[in-house]
């Protein structure tokens, strides 16, 4: 037999007892024991039954005010009004959303009589919110850089900045962190707050940008001739401006060499800062190379042990030498003027990345749209 059917014989055997002890039936017991049970929720339900309209009005109350909310959150004319930055705007509109969503609600409980209820829940609030401090204290931080790099605006969608070593173009900013596109296709999430306390490079933000680069030279060189022939190389070059004009400085004299060093200015919207940097060295190196300009490499020292070894060996570096020092007397005879220089589409800036932000920005805003559309 099972426990439970012996469970239920134990209980019909008492309880028969107990009615027959007590001088009433088994029927009169369970009516007077439901009775006070049946008498509270039928009073339960008739008071719900008077308090369901105020209850249909609060919850009118608060599907009203959050559907302004969502309305006036898309509102961009509105949002460009207040504040022409779109990293702000899209903070604004969250929070416009939020405000709203609390506003019908505070109404909402104040119509149902609930006042002293959000009095408790605030005080509640109060001691919660240092706990959620503590344990959300990033999140909080993030958020709040987020507000100030919004206000400050250092970068601007599409910017090419560098941050902590990571390098990319701006794509947004959201609430928690700044999102990169590096030159490889790839995202990078930053946080809002490593962002605003770090060291940041805009490359954007002026138009022109200095290139720079350095060469070798032999000793023999003549460093003025070179110096002259170096600048009106990059002058000629149509992709450097001519104001800054290019400059020549010598950075190190060496064991083997001479380290100098090219600058120029290139207009960085009008042409690929990268393609105009790796034309200048060739063009350059060109140019020298013409004028037998000795760039040595590095010269290392062999200690042979052998004596005719030796000698053979130093028979050849003295030619080498005489060699190299025939070169150097050569006089130019060469003109820089006609310079093969790259056609300038081929030094335009690279478009590639720029598209893809476009098309990154626009899949996120369709999809924002979806999502407010089904909310």
């Amino acid at each position: 037999m099972p426990f439970s059917t012996v469970l239920l014989l134990v209980f019909q055997r008492s309880f028969t007892l107990s009615s027959s002890q007590n001088g009433t039936t088994g029927e009169d017991t369970l009516v007077a024991q439901l009775t006070p049970l049946i008498d509270r929720s039928t009073s339960l339900l008739k008071q719900a039954y008077d308090f369901l309209p105020l209850f249909v009005v609060a919850i009118v109350v608060v599907v009203l005010f959050s559907w302004m909310g969502r309305v006036l959150s898309r509102r961009e004319t509105l949002l460009n009004r207040i504040s022409p930055n779109t990293f702000l705007r899209e903070l604004l509109s969250q929070a416009v959303r939020l405000v709203f969503t609390l506003l019908g609600l505070l109404i909402a409980m104040e119509i149902l009589g609930a006042t002293a209820v959000v009095g408790a829940l605030l005080g509640t609030a109060g001691v919660v919110g240092i706990a959620l401090g503590f344990a959300f204290r990033d999140t909080i931080e993030n958020y709040i850089a987020g507000i100030l790099l919004s206000i400050k605006r250092p970068f601007l969608p599409n910017e090419h900045i560098q941050i902590d070593g990571f390098e990319g173009k701006v794509i947004r900013l959201t609430s928690r962190a700044t999102i990169l596109m590096n030159f490889d296709g790839n995202h990078i999430r930053i946080p809002n707050a490593n962002v605003f306390k770090s060291v940041m490079i805009n490359f954007s933000r002026n138009p022109q940008r200095r290139l720079s680069f350095q060469i070798g030279l032999g000793n023999d060189v003549d460093l003025k001739s070179a110096s002259n022939l170096a600048r009106s190389t990059l002058q000629d070059m149509r992709s450097v401006l001519d104001e800054p004009a290019p400059g020549f400085r010598v950075l190190e004299l060496g064991d083997s060499s001479v380290i100098v060093e090219m600058v120029a200015w290139v207009d960085q919207q009008a042409y690929d800062f990268g393609k105009v940097r790796s034309e200048a060295i060739r063009l350059i190196k060109r140019v020298f190379d013409e004028y037998e300009y000795d760039m040595p490499e590095p010269i290392y020292r062999l200690n042979v042990n052998a004596g005719k070894a030796s000698d053979n060996l130093s028979s050849v570096v003295q030619n080498a030498s005489n060699e190299s020092d025939e070169g150097d007397r050569a006089e130019p005879t060469k003109s820089s003027s006609d310079l093969d220089e790259m056609s300038m589409d081929e030094l335009k800036p690279d478009t590639h990345i720029d598209q893809q932000i476009v098309e990154e920005q626009r899949d996120f805003e369709q999809k924002r749209s979806a999502a407010s559309e089904l909310e």
